[in-house]
Parts: C-alpha cells; structure tokens; sequence
C-alpha cells in the first residue's frame, strides 16, 4: 500500500489560451503571469476533502463536484492509494473566463498531490486524473486544450488527448500576446452546446487551412501567415455573440497592429498576438475601451508563452 512521504506540498498551474483560432481543441498555450494554487496534506482518513477556497465563494467545496478534488480522487484511485488528502485551493483565475480557470485548479492538485509522494510521477503520467477533474466543468466531454498546456508548459498541438498524442512547438520567442477578460461568465458547457454539430466540407477545408498557416506562421515568425491563419469557422461565429462589443474589439485590434485575434478557449476571454512589448501594451488598452464604454469591468494581462507549466512551489517531511 502506497503511503505519501511528505507532510506538505504546494503547486502552481498556469492559466492557458486554448483553440487559438481554428486549433479548436487542438491548440493550446500556457502563459505567464495567472495561476491558480492548491495546497495539499496527507490526512489519516480515506478520501479527499476541501478546507477551503479563496478567491471564488461559490465554487463548491464536495470534492465530486470540483475539478481539483475530482482530479485529486482520480489520481488515488489510479494508484490503489487509500491514504486520504485535504486541500486548500487558491483561486487566481476567474471561473468561466476562457482561459482555463477549471483546468488550473486541477492540474495544480494533482501536482502537489504528486508531490507528497516518495517518487513522484512524470507529469505525463498525471494527465488522465487532471483531465477527470476538468471534464466536470465541460460536462463530461474530455479535451485536453487547457489541461495539458497548463501542465506540461509552451504551445501544443493534441492530437488525441486519451492516447497521450501531443507535440509542443517551439515558436518564435518575440511574439507577445494580450488577454483581456472582461467581467461575465460563460460555462464552458453551454459554449459547447451552441456549437454546430456538422460544417460543410468547405468550411472544413477552409479550417485545416488557416490552422496550417498559423502554425506555420508561429513556427517561422512570419506575420502574414499569423494574420491569414488565426480565423475561425467553428467557434468564433457562434460564440462572440456571447461576448459583449467582440466585433468592436476585434477591429480595434486588428487595425492597430495585431497579428491575429480570437477567443480564449469558450470565452468571455479574448487574445490578440502581437509582434512586440511595445505594440501589446498598445493593444492592451486600445482593446479594452468598448469594455469601458459599456461599463462592463476588464482586466488586462501582457504576457508570453509560459514553457514550464505547472511547478511544485514548497514541498515539506
């Protein structure tokens, strides 16, 4: 029977931009800056229980029904471990923003969880019980665009997120990105449920198309193909009505210099790419006023790719 060695641990999971575009449940990239943090300690009593949450008081605290303490008891049950944890959850990332709030919570648990162990497991070992944590808040669907950036760091391709198929890409270091998440929520579960259940054989073409050219642009720094690249035929148009004055912020940013714009994940997030610091923190608050004018709060995030992904910050006997 496998016992934990560690009193105490703490990790770190980084919030993330999924889909990018056309990359929809493909793509994916972790960044600096947000973070959600979970506290983990052995208890003598089976199971999991949640001592508390900060940041968000209306994030239930069962353990079946929190994606930290789902990924939490999908890790114990993987490794026949009886031996109970408590976690405390450190909300950093607002629920329902689109950049992988869910999956940082689990991701975080499941690390330092794993680090309360004598030996504990690669990273690529903890993706299946940190994807059961995040499909309760995509209603039981499984994709691993926020999970596995957040956990394994830098910019993905999942090609079949069970099987463990995924690639990170390494694309040029100048770009920096804005996020601005404006303040209303929106479930990740109803934003898959108003997706089209089939798109014409055109569509589908024009969409392997532009995922082509963005990785390609990545990959090679080459803005026009960024630009030609990011648009999106699945999601953005059904989507952005969702997302007060989208239309609005995507001309602003797309006329004052931005490689490419789209939503985060299933929104209300957005992301515009830009080729430079100076040109970001432009964008940053150029991209914010139609938020402003409709008195509706944003917050404003410059960053860039995060290539180490989820860490352990403190780890005690």
């Amino acid at each position: 029977m496998k016992k934990f060695k560690h009193s105490y641990a703490k990790a770190t999971a980084p919030a993330s931009v999924s889909n990018v575009g056309p990359g929809f449940d493909v793509f994916g990239f972790a960044i600096d800056h947000v973070g959600d943090e979970v506290e983990a300690r052995p208890r003598k009593e089976s199971g999991v229980i949640i001592t508390g949450i900060s940041g968000n008081s209306e994030i239930s605290l069962d353990p079946e029904q929190n994606t930290a303490g789902k990924a939490v008891l999908s890790f114990l049950e993987s490794l026949n471990i009886t031996q109970g944890v408590e976690l405390y959850i450190h909300k950093n990332i607002p629920a329902g923003s689109g950049i992988g709030s869910s999956a940082s919570s689990a991701v975080a648990a499941v690390v330092a969880v794993n680090a309360l162990m004598e030996n504990p497991l690669p990273k690529e070992e903890l993706i299946d019980a940190a994807l059961a944590g995040e499909a309760i808040a995509s209603g039981g669907s499984i994709h691993g665009d926020n999970v596995l950036p957040s956990l394994m760091g830098g910019f993905l391709i999942i090609k079949d997120v069970e099987l463990k198929k995924f690639h990170k890409i390494e694309i040029q270091n100048y770009l920096h990105f804005v996020v601005l998440h404006p303040d209303i929520e929106i479930k990740t579960s109803y934003a898959r449920g108003i997706l089209p259940k089939e798109l014409p054989i055109k569509s589908i073409v024009e969409q392997v198309a532009n995922s082509s050219y963005l990785i390609a642009g990545l990959l090679l720094g080459n803005a026009e193909l960024i630009r030609e690249g990011v648009h999106d035929l699945i999601a953005e148009p059904y989507r952005k009505g969702l997302i007060p004055g989208y239309d609005e912020v995507k001309t602003i940013a797309l006329a004052n210099g931005a490689l490419g714009f789209n939503i985060s994940g299933s929104g209300p997030s957005l992301f515009a790419i830009c080729d430079s610091l100076k040109s970001a923190q432009k964008l940053s608050v150029l991209m914010a006023e139609p938020f402003n004018e409709r008195n509706i709060k944003v917050d404003r995030v410059i960053t860039r790719i995060n290539h180490n992904g989820a860490t352990v910050l403190d780890v005690r006997l």
